[in-house]
């Protein structure tokens, strides 16, 4: 088994969340606050893939661990 994390600043975790639920930042924090801690998860992790950036950067971080995990796909 493998473990693959996928990560992004706080900040930007709390903006989508709060678009996505409609939810109060204090709302979010809280459910962060109850999530495992991003560094230990990250230290648990086979890999892990930053978030941070737009969609195609996301979606080539995605396909260097895909392809690490089972070659490149034709």
């Amino acid at each position: 088994d493998v473990n693959v994390l996928v990560v992004a600043p706080a900040a930007v975790r709390i903006a989508r969340v709060m678009a996505r639920d409609g939810l109060t930042p204090a709302e979010v924090e809280a459910r962060i606050a109850a999530q495992i801690d991003p560094q230990r998860a990250a230290a648990l992790a086979d890999f892990v893939i930053e978030n941070d950036a737009d969609i195609a950067t996301l979606e080539a971080r995605v396909r260097r661990v895909y392809d690490a995990l089972l070659g490149p796909a034709a």
